[in-house]
């Protein structure tokens, strides 16, 4: 792991989303303290190519005078596969191994057709002997026709990530952490995807992210909300881990008073949250986002931004 004094100063997350693209600017003080610098956000060009794509993602980030130092972006593909896995005693070139051949199996593809990378859960940072975590693996082309897009915005990310564990790491930074005896979960919505993630044991994550059908959620609360009640009884039930006790929703939240009527009856405790109450903000004009729905909108790539490493 890099030492504090290599990280940067200045971190970008850039979330290209199904209907906007939102930059977000955290500055670092040295005890590691955040706060909103500077922020964009516009709507996705509708059957945009790529080079239409990359105009707009460049003229957001010129008129947010967000610099392009030090980049994390996600890739937001139904191929993105983010699965739990459990092993025993594995050398850490053991445990590659195996995750490469699940990656291979998940995706039906050859490893070199494939970038994979892996979150260990906490359990297994205490050397327990049972190594729990959570598999990220992509096709290496759609990876590289995104950073061929950005490098047409004169942008080159360091850091590719998944949106749904950006989020799970920005609610980890912002608010108090699951204990053993309770779970939480976080879903952050966009207009065709939701990013579901069960966040217990102080960093102990499940995710999973599911599209719409139809590719709208607008006419998908009733799959929706099945969708998001397997994840919670996969967690407790396959997983053998606490019930989930408290729903947090973020983001784009689609037919929101029939969606949280629906979810309250899968668990009772389901509020709203915009992360830009829980963090700095540096410059007055930035303040409006609080009280806006953009702020939630911003979500995603505030925890991308957090990616410094």
């Amino acid at each position: 792991m890099a030492t504090t004094r290599h990280l940067p100063k200045r971190t970008v997350g850039l979330d290209i989303n199904d209907t906007h693209i939102a930059p977000s600017q955290l500055p670092f003080e040295r005890n590691g303290k955040m706060c909103l610098e500077a922020a964009g956000w516009t709507a996705r060009p509708k059957d945009a190519d790529d080079h239409q794509l990359a105009a707009t993602v460049r003229q957001v980030f010129k008129q947010a005078g967000i610099n392009t130092s030090h980049v994390c972006t996600s890739l937001q593909s139904p191929s993105l596969v983010l699965r739990p896995f459990q092993h025993v005693r594995l050398t850490p070139s053991e445990l590659a191994a195996a995750l490469a051949l699940e990656a291979e199996e998940a995706l039906q593809k050859p490893s070199i057709d494939i970038y994979l990378d892996w979150h260990m859960n906490q359990d297994s940072a205490a050397g327990k002997g049972r190594q729990e975590g959570v598999l990220v693996a992509a096709p290496r082309d759609e990876i590289e026709r995104l950073l061929s897009v950005l490098a047409l915005a004169d942008i080159f990310p360091s850091v590719v990530d998944a949106a749904c564990m950006a989020v799970c790491n920005l609610y980890l930074e912002l608010r108090d952490r699951p204990s053993v005896e309770h779970a939480i979960c976080i879903v952050a919505f966009a207009n065709q995807r939701a990013d579901i993630a069960v966040l217990w044991d102080d960093c102990t994550i499940f995710p999973r992210t599911v599209f719409s059908p139809s590719g709208n959620w607008d006419q998908e609360t009733a799959y929706l909300a099945e969708s998001i009640d397997d994840t919670l009884k996969y967690h407790q039930f396959k997983l053998h881990r606490p019930p989930v006790d408290r729903m947090v929703l973020t983001g784009d939240i689609p037919r929101r008073d029939i969606l949280v009527k629906r979810l309250r009856e899968i668990v009772p405790l389901v509020s709203n949250w915009n992360p830009l109450s829980d963090i700095k903000i540096a410059k007055a004009s930035l303040k409006t986002l609080i009280d806006g729905e953009a702020g939630a909108l911003l979500t995603t790539s505030l925890g991308l931004a957090l990616r410094r490493s």
